[in-house]
């Protein structure tokens, strides 16, 4: 499995593009991940091949803030904190490049884009707590693709079962140990 910067930062372009540029980090990032582990799991293959890491809020790519800062100079997104919170706003400044998915990874990450889009940042975070591999991992650790028991929102027989998750409406990944996580990930993935 290979990490493609080119595919995370389309895949972030396509998610915002069909959310409207209203996702904020939170929703962005458990896009991300659904659509990574989903196409693992139909294939065997993620899309963008990040590895994910284990935050209390839920699983992060690696290489996210990475991503956004090269988006933001090379001019093609522009991260905004929103007004009178600490929340984060996106806005996309050019059309995605989908010559770099195939048409199964275009199909997962348009349908998810779409079904994520009218669910809250809070709804989708507790989602992610019901994910094996961020129960039994701890916080900095990576999340292996192997554990690919993602529930899917398609199955209306057995919707996800959301546990209430405290403090949630802080903006989640703001925090200093976030940051400092994410440094010492990518940090360690470019060795």
């Amino acid at each position: 499995m290979e990490f493609s910067m080119q595919k995370l930062k389309e895949a972030i372009i396509v998610i915002l593009e069909i959310m409207g540029n209203k996702a904020g980090k939170v929703k962005l990032v458990k896009t991300l991940f659904y659509c990574d582990f989903k196409s693992y799991r139909e294939r065997h293959i993620p899309i963008t091949g990040d590895r994910y890491v284990h935050y209390k809020y839920g699983p992060v790519p690696s290489h996210f803030e990475s991503a956004l800062r090269q988006m933001q100079r090379e001019g093609s997104l522009a991260v905004i904190p929103a007004a009178h919170t600490e929340k984060w706003e996106f806005d996309v400044l050019r059309e995605s490049d989908k010559s770099v998915f195939d048409d199964f990874e275009i199909k997962i990450l348009e349908e998810t884009s779409k079904k994520f889009a009218n669910m809250g940042a809070k709804e989708l975070s507790e989602w992610s707590h019901l994910f094996e591999g961020w129960k039994i991992t701890r916080d900095g650790e990576y999340i292996n693709y192997e554990f690919i028991d993602i529930q899917d929102f398609d199955d209306e027989e057995n919707p996800p079962q959301f546990e209430p998750i405290d403090d949630l409406e802080k903006e989640l990944f703001d925090s200093p140990e976030f940051n400092e996580i994410i440094r010492l990930a990518t940090e360690y993935s470019s060795r």
